[in-house]
């Protein structure tokens, strides 16, 4: 099946070493931005392989043209959906894609997820591990009203950006 049925890739997620570093290259080498902090976030619900899990990670999100680029810095090294791109380097870790029902959608692609979790605002999204066909994960996230309006949040910063404040602090709290 075609995974963009589901719904647009949205989302161009790394795992990354240093977020400043990445966010830095993208706004320097492709004009990305402006991108947006967020440190220590603990998704609500977060599990691993079944499993709860407490999984803090530091996250910057900018706007690359029609799709977000995602930095992902996790800060433990425990066996994770992330452990397999935790190196010295960015690693291309997923595509996000939202879809209408994460339900129907993971039944659809096939492949059950590694993690779940929730959205700060209580919508549900999944890692499912697709990187035997596609060489990296998808992540199917419910196009509910919380998550899209940061999706458009930030998409709206990118419009007309002067390059001013490269770098802000996003509050979800």
């Amino acid at each position: 099946m075609q995974l963009t049925k589901l719904g647009p890739i949205r989302q161009i997620a790394y795992v990354v070493p240093e977020i400043e570093t990445a966010a830095s290259l993208w706004i320097e080498q492709f004009g990305a931005g402006p991108f947006f902090k967020m440190e220590e976030v603990r998704f609500p619900g977060w599990t691993y392989l079944g499993e709860s899990q407490d999984m803090p990670v530091d996250l910057m999100m900018g706007q690359l043209q029609g799709v977000m680029i995602e930095l992902i810095r996790p800060h433990s090294r425990v066996p994770s959906v992330y452990s397999h791109a935790m190196t010295e380097a960015p690693v291309l870790h997923h595509y996000g894609l939202l879809v209408g029902n994460i339900s129907d959608a993971t039944r659809l692609i096939g492949v059950p997820p590694l993690t779940t979790a929730c959205s700060m605002g209580g919508t549900p999204f999944s890692y499912n591990d697709t990187r035997g066909t596609l060489g990296l994960m998808v992540e199917l996230i419910e196009a509910r009203e919380d998550v899209c309006a940061i999706f458009d949040y930030i998409a709206d910063a990118s419009r007309g950006w002067d390059g001013r404040e490269p770098v802000r602090v996003l509050n979800l709290k």
